[in-house]
């Protein structure tokens, strides 16, 4: 009788571990759109920066399990497919994607994670930051 408690503990913490492992993995998977976009940013005219806002308000990812998403705006209203990293222990999102013929990186650190929100910054060095939440569709 303990032998098949034992078994059954030790089943039962694995499926957990797995579980919760894989979860976290694919918490970013889905559709995401941004909602808010922040700027803290030094030395960019207003004018600029209400552009970019305009535009960014418009965005949306999808991101696939094998590790590609789908970057859309207005800018970008079919989409553009690329290739992401995520580290959820360092809170690291790099996308990768080709933009006007040019590869592009970009690099979050993702902040929060959660069902239906995530916040997200971009360090733009000695300009500052930029500060977004999207929210799960």
């Amino acid at each position: 009788m303990k032998n098949i408690i034992l078994v059954l503990s030790c089943f039962s913490f694995l499926l957990f571990n797995c579980t919760s492992n894989s979860a976290k993995s694919n918490a970013l998977v889905g559709s995401w759109k941004v909602s808010t976009y922040d700027p803290q940013l030094q030395g960019i005219p207003s004018n600029v920066l209400e552009s970019a806002r305009v535009k960014t308000l418009t965005t949306s990812y999808t991101f696939n399990d094998d590790n590609t998403f789908i970057l859309k705006s207005i800018d970008i209203p079919n989409g553009n497919k690329g290739n992401y990293i995520y580290s959820p222990d360092a809170k690291i999102l790099e996308l990768n994607y080709e933009l006007e013929g040019k590869q592009t990186k970009v690099i979050y650190t993702v902040e929060e994670l959660h069902v239906a929100s995530s916040k997200w910054v971009q360090n733009m060095n000695q300009m500052g930051k930029i500060f977004l939440t999207l929210t799960k569709q």
